[in-house]
């Protein structure tokens, strides 16, 4: 047998759209030897991305909200002094201006949770493309162009490729 085998597997669920490699062949360490059906991965990036947009949306509002609080406060704070307002008008406005810049504090974190959804989509999409991870022959063709690979709880076997310039040899006696 091969001194050493890889099983080259997917990472991501879908129909394998195109074997590129048959039995027998040589292949490069990050040749590409299959492609799985994108569209999905595609949608989820673009989903992603929408979100994203989103979230950026919302935060311009919110600091337009804060920018507002800000200058109600301001105004407060110099009526305030004048003895012009009432007392809980301020603390109104200072309230308000603490929810605001709550507001824009979790907009923040939400477009950092949107950037790593795109992060993570981009990653998926590129596992569509499944390459080589060594030099060497393909040795068995385990997934057939057409067969829906399901990555769920395992990364399914697409094709064993294995260096056979070094073999070992199990004897039993």
């Amino acid at each position: 047998e091969a001194f050493r085998q890889v099983n080259v597997g997917a990472q991501v669920s879908g129909q394998l759209k195109s074997l590129k490699v048959e039995l027998g062949d040589r292949v490069q360490n990050g040749q590409l030897v299959a492609e799985i059906d994108d569209r999905s991965q595609q949608t989820a990036l673009l989903t992603a991305k929408a979100d994203l947009a989103t979230r950026k949306a919302a935060q311009v509002s919110r600091q337009a909200t804060l920018r507002r609080a800000e200058l109600s406060h301001a105004r407060q704070r110099r009526m305030a002094a004048n003895e012009s307002t009432a007392r809980a008008d301020l603390e109104q406005a200072e309230a308000e201006l603490a929810v605001a810049r709550a507001d824009v504090e979790s907009v923040k974190a939400e477009i950092s949770k949107a950037q790593a959804e795109v992060a993570r989509a981009e990653v998926d999409l590129g596992y569509t493309r499944i390459v080589s991870p060594i030099d060497g022959v393909v040795v068995a063709v385990v997934t057939k162009e057409g067969q829906t690979v399901s990555a769920v709880q395992m990364a399914p076997t697409i094709i064993k490729v294995a260096q056979t310039e070094k073999m070992t040899v199990k004897a039993e006696i």
